[in-house]
């Protein structure tokens, strides 16, 4: 038997229940009129199940959770759920917000854009901090979601406060279909912009530059931003091979999480043997997202040209009155030239309150001792940041200024007071070679006469003190962070020439005088001094260090060692007497 069967007979004992008294006929007819009545309600009850089960998913209204800048004008915007097929023609709400904060402007409410737009907007400010909005139209009604509209506000309060915007009612049409309203919150915070922390940045060949990205204002959101780099006069590569001075490799995206305020990213500085000026690379910051577009946002790395060929990284700390530590920090070569033709030394990342008093000695593997650095930079502190890197080279341009700020550069070696005394032990003691305090100096008091024509394989070794006084309870006033490197070239590359005269002491030429030039090889080469005592030496390698002697039976000369950068054209031999 089927269900639709079994109903009569159903209804048919309810009635015979109801009705004991009446017959079997009338019992008949009272089940055959209940059965459809009770049919509709049920039906009508399943729809209005069905309606009430429609209705149970709200549209959910959302008030505008954001950051305003001080002292600005700005959109607030409401955004809302699915509208499609709810036949929504009108809303209206009270709001309430923090007048301290968020003032309304005039109109306080925008349609323009928005999911709302071609609706009728009435508006009433009931009251300091609440707002009363109506909006209604005959057709169509809203479909779809996103910005229901924007509020209109003004920034009044100060940075760090907020005004919380609350629902104190919201309905669309009679209050169908029913809403979920979600509160927001106004913070004023300075909006968030990322850029460079400097326009320009400056690092040693052979390290790693530190670049530094900030973002200011608001950062409880997340951003992020590609860091580019492109070729200045720098040449960049993906990796350090020859000729190659910078990784070039950009960083994207780089990327800021909630409450980040400075990333950092490290820009390798490829090494090589080769004496060049600054170098330069360009970076630049492209595609900001979630933030406003700061300044600066190119800037300019700078790469200064150090001797590394040879390191040592650890760290030397400067002890008023005392010798550093370690002391000596030393540097084994192997695998140098034979000889020494040229040479350069760099100080990496020198930090010191009070620079005058820093005194440098590098003692050599044969036991030659040069003073690199003695009484300069004056009373001028060197910070950290910035610190500054000194690369010593015979063939600088420049001294070490006596009484004024030590920078980053390349400079012949420079003692400005002597004579220097003796370093403590283990150091060996004095005299040693000085260089001095001006430009031209003798090639005695230069690091190819301290250390040329020499083997550097074998142990260097940098003495560093604070001469301050006698020694005191320790007290690190200043370091050389990164340590120090050397670099050695071998003679290279011919086309240069020597030339001269022998001379008396009063001037007048000495004739068939024998001029002898020695290579840093050993080899040698002669030749005869003119009528009037000229001479002529060609084919010389350039950056070769070479000894230049003379014989006369009625004169003695002192030998002469030249280092041989470009021709030399008055190299005169004096005799003596």
């Amino acid at each position: 038997m089927n269900r639709t069967q079994t109903r009569p007979g159903l209804f048919y004992r309810l009635a015979t229940k109801l009705y004991p008294s009446r017959s079997r006929r009338t019992a008949t007819s009272v089940a055959a009129f209940v059965v459809p009545v009770l049919l509709v309600a049920a039906a009508l009850i399943a729809a209005d199940r069905n309606s009430v089960s429609a209705q149970q998913v709200p549209v959910v209204v959302t008030a505008p959770i954001m950051t305003a800048s001080p002292a600005t004008s700005f959109d607030a915007p409401v955004m809302v759920s699915d509208t499609t097929g709810l036949n929504i023609l009108s809303y209206q709400f009270v709001m309430n917000y923090d007048p301290t904060v968020v003032t309304l402007q005039n109109p306080p409410v925008s349609f323009a854009g928005t999911m709302s737009s071609g609706m009728a907007l009435f508006f009433n400010p009931i009251a300091p901090g609440q707002l009363l909005v109506s909006a209604f139209t005959a057709a169509p009604p809203l479909t779809g979601s996103g910005v229901l509209f924007n509020f209109k506000f003004n920034a009044v309060g100060p940075i760090g406060s907020s005004s919380p915007i609350t629902w104190a009612s919201f309905q669309f049409n009679e209050q169908i279909p029913q809403d979920l309203t979600i509160d927001g919150l106004i913070t004023i915070n300075v909006a968030p912009q990322i850029q460079f922390s400097a326009s320009s940045y400056i690092d040693d060949e052979s390290q790693s530059a530190t670049i530094r990205v900030v973002r200011t204002g608001d950062t409880s959101g997340t951003a992020s931003v590609d860091l580019n780099m492109s070729d200045g006069t720098g040449t960049g590569g993906p990796t350090c091979t020859s000729g190659v001075d910078y990784i070039n490799t950009p960083v994207t995206p780089l990327s800021f999480g909630i409450g980040e305020t400075v990333k950092t990213v490290s820009v390798p500085l490829c090494g090589d043997l080769i004496t060049d000026a600054f170098e330069t690379v360009n970076l630049s910051l492209t595609n900001i997202s979630g933030a406003g577009v700061g300044s600066p946002t190119s800037a300019v790395l700078t790469i200064n040209d150090t001797a590394n060929q040879f390191r040592s990284t650890v760290p030397i700390d400067i002890i008023l009155g005392s010798p550093s530590s370690p002391n000596p920090s030393t540097i084994n070569v192997v695998g140098g030239p034979t000889v020494i033709g040229s040479m350069r030394v760099s100080l990496y990342d020198l930090s010191h309150v009070f620079p005058d008093n820093i005194d440098v000695l590098l003692v050599g593997p044969t036991g030659a001792k040069y003073v690199l650095m003695a009484d300069t930079g004056g009373p001028f502190a060197i910070n950290d940041p910035p610190t500054v890197t000194l690369t010593f080279s015979d063939i600088a341009a420049q001294t070490l200024p006596d009484s004024a700020t030590l920078f980053t550069d390349a400079f012949k070696p420079t003692s400005c007071e002597t004579p220097v005394l003796s370093f403590a032990a283990p150091a060996p003691a004095g005299p040693y070679v000085e260089p001095g305090c001006v430009l031209a100096r003798p090639v005695t008091q230069s690091m190819f006469g301290a250390f040329g024509l020499t083997s550097p394989n074998g142990t260097w070794q940098l003495f560093v003190r604070d001469d301050a006084g006698l020694p005191v309870m320790m007290n690190v006033n200043g370091v050389i962070a990164g340590g120090w490197g050397l670099e050695f070239l071998p003679p290279t590359s011919a086309g240069v020439e020597i030339s001269g005269r022998v001379l008396t002491s009063d001037g007048r030429g000495i004739r068939n005088a024998v001029v002898t030039i020695t290579r840093p090889d050993g080899s040698t080469r002669t030749a005869v001094s003119s009528t009037f005592g000229y001479y002529r030496f060609d084919g010389i390698e350039a950056g070769e260090s070479v000894v230049i002697s003379a014989y006369s039976r009625s004169f003695r000369f002192k030998p002469r060692v030249v280092q041989v950068f470009d021709s030399i054209s008055d190299l005169d031999l004096v005799g003596l007497e």
